[in-house]
């Protein structure tokens, strides 16, 4: 009975065969053959947290579409874990999810309506403008994770990405960084709940950074021999950049709950950390067509403002105009001392 419980993933009550909990855990076993550990672990979400508690107990022949949209119209108005609204993204990605189930199951279920997009939440939180950007690394100098927001801030890494970056993917002396890994969180699918890969399609890249960037990154590592020599064989040497004082590196949501709570603290709009690039409109090319589908931005200028590197341009991808200006002056040449990070 135990290890019938333990393979449904959760500690409610075994699942009845035929009920719509049974056949939503039967299709989690199937799907694991054949989609991303990521994948799964974002449908195994969905599924014990949102459907099984509300349609579980239905019979899955039976399961009509006015029941499902009960549950949508419960979510949007108390769905989340405090018990307050739930976002239209979120019941619309749940939608998603319980429909693909149904299609795997070879159940139709027709005129089942999601719920409308609510263009109120405008997808994306925004993003900070270039004073903004500066405002919020003056504020995390002294920051164990300094030298991650920078990267955050100049070349828009994401945070699997920072997690998973590791010293030998970095050219500290040609001035660019190779994106060919990062960590996800897999919870329940995998020990640990991270699964470790290479990025999807072109996020696999090479981004070119300036000295100000090499800058902090040296001192940084340097910070993190430090570590290494007082921690002696304690020291778990994976090459990380960024990591707990004894060398395991972070969780991913370690990166998201920081850059949260120093958001928070420098009294900023919250944003999602990928876009904590700057935006500025009136930055413009100095060409006279505006970058586009008929004249695209020349390979060389987006080369030079992006950081000055002399790294090869034909292996580099950059961004438009030279985030490394949001670094403060005081900030490009000098970090000091680190304030203790969470260690997950």
């Amino acid at each position: 009975m135990q290890a019938a419980r333990r393979r449904t993933g959760t500690d409610l009550p075994l699942p009845a065969a035929g009920s719509v909990a049974g056949e939503l855990v039967r299709w989690l076993r199937d799907r694991d053959l054949d989609v991303a550990l990521t994948t799964l672990a974002a449908y195994r979400t969905v599924v014990h947290r949102y459907l099984i508690p509300h349609l579980g107990d239905h019979q899955l022949h039976t399961l009509d579409r006015h029941q499902i949209h009960d549950m949508y119209r419960h979510l949007l108005h108390h769905g989340n874990r405090t018990g307050g609204s739930l976002s239209a993204a979120m019941v619309r990605h749940i939608h998603r999810v319980l429909m693909k189930a149904l299609k795997d199951l070879d159940i139709e279920r027709p005129r089942v309506r999601q719920p409308r997009a609510d263009k109120a939440e405008g997808g994306r939180k925004g993003v900070w403008t270039a004073d903004q950007c500066a405002r919020f690394l003056a504020h995390t100098i002294n920051d164990r994770l300094y030298a991650a927001w920078a990267l955050v801030v100049v070349c828009g890494l994401r945070r699997g990405e920072l997690a998973g970056l590791k010293w030998p993917k970095i050219d500290l002396k040609g001035g660019a960084i190779h994106v060919h890994w990062q960590r996800s969180s897999a919870s329940g699918v995998i020990a640990g709940g991270v699964v470790e890969k290479e990025p999807k399609g072109s996020s696999r890249r090479t981004i070119a950074i300036g000295p100000a960037l090499v800058e902090i990154l040296n001192l940084h590592r340097a910070r993190q021999e430090s570590e290494k020599a007082h921690a002696g064989w304690h020291y778990q040497d994976d090459g990380y950049v960024f990591c707990n004082g004894d060398g395991t590196p972070y969780h991913p949501r370690t990166f998201t709950e920081r850059f949260r709570t120093l958001t928070a603290q420098t009294d900023l709009p919250e944003i999602a950390l990928h876009d904590g690039r700057p935006h500025h409109p009136r930055h413009r090319p100095p060409n006279r067509h505006q970058p586009g589908k008929h004249h695209p931005q020349p390979r060389n200028l987006t080369f030079r403002r992006s950081g000055e590197s002399s790294y090869s341009r034909r292996t580099v991808r950059t961004t438009r105009f030279a985030p490394s200006s949001s670094i403060p002056p005081h900030g490009r040449w000098r970090v000091g001392p680190a304030r203790t990070a969470p260690s997950i």
